[in-house]
């Protein structure tokens, strides 16, 4: 999809680790992380700015919400895994209940089904394809798996299936048509990869970063989720050959002479895969930002 990549050398990795360090530990109740989360973002907004004293702004939309948002019913402040949790470790950080859901609907989503699609070409995958096969002039719903070449009908009215088996046992059928929908959006995965690395920056350098124009720009390029910019690609790598791997689910290596932060995301289904995005730091103008992003597409290196 983005061809084989490395990263640069002279990148200044920054890793953290994922909130919960052992799959042994008991978790905490959501909204008892959701409020000491509250309590750090708090403190780092306040460090910014006095415009909204014992306030946190969602991430994604800007909103304020006070600490009570997490206890009202429905909540209206909630925890944001910034890798789903369907790809990875736990990594919170706060967002409103309507980025959330939204997101994970618009965005989120498609990027699931990019990566299990992923899976099911390669043979490793264990969810089949929704297709159709055309037989006999019939369309029958079917899914179909690559692991072993077979496919199962689903759903096909009896009467339709009735006039296969006789074209099919009267040696009438030639050949079978095969239609397969990957179920995703490919600029809507990509924007999911894009908000990773976003909330990735905000979990790593908090209000500072999100709060500059630079950031702002990348915000607005997530929100566009009907009809993501065609430059979104230019932004984006799939890394096929990386070394070394890295240790944390989300490593971030700054570039300071590019002005850039390349965000490296270790996500997983049945394999693990490894994206990168590249990210403007904060005291890049607004005006600038995609202009040196895109200058700095050469971070990445391409093999033959």
């Amino acid at each position: 999809m983005f061809g084989k990549v490395r990263l640069c050398p002279g990148a200044v990795p920054i890793g953290f680790k994922a909130d919960v360090k052992t799959a042994k530990l008991k978790k905490p109740m959501p909204r008892k992380r959701a409020h000491d989360l509250f309590g750090q973002l708090t403190r780092d907004l306040a460090r910014i700015t006095d415009d909204f004293p014992d306030k946190v702004l969602c991430p994604l939309c800007m909103s304020p919400f006070s600490e009570e948002a997490i206890d009202s019913e429905p909540p209206e402040l909630t925890l944001e895994h910034i890798v789903s949790e369907l790809l990875g470790e736990e990594i919170f950080t706060l967002s409103c209940k309507s980025c959330n859901n939204t997101h994970g609907s618009k965005v989120d989503s498609h990027l699931i089904q990019m990566l299990r699609c992923k899976d099911a070409i390669v043979g490793i995958g264990t969810q089949p394809f929704r297709g159709f096969i055309e037989v006999a002039g019939n369309q029958i719903p079917v899914h179909f798996s690559i692991a072993d070449l077979t496919f199962k009908v689903i759903g096909a009215h009896p009467h339709v299936l009735s006039e296969v088996h006789q074209a099919m046992g009267g040696d009438h059928v030639d050949a079978m048509e095969f239609m397969f929908r990957l179920g995703y959006i490919r600029g809507r995965a990509y924007l999911a990869l894009l908000r990773i690395a976003y909330l990735a920056m905000f979990k790593a350098f908090g209000y500072e970063y999100i709060l500059s124009p630079a950031a702002g720009v990348i915000r607005n390029i997530i929100g566009e989720f009907e009809s993501p910019p065609s430059e979104l690609s230019s932004l984006l790598a799939e890394l096929t050959n990386i070394s070394p791997v890295p240790k944390s689910p989300l490593q971030l290596m700054h570039v300071p002479s590019a002005k850039v932060t390349v965000v490296v995301m270790k996500l997983t289904t049945e394999t693990e895969r490894y994206y990168a995005a590249l990210m403007p730091d904060h005291d890049v103008g607004e005006d600038k930002a995609l202009e040196i992003l895109i200058n700095a597409r050469g971070l990445l290196q391409r093999y033959p």
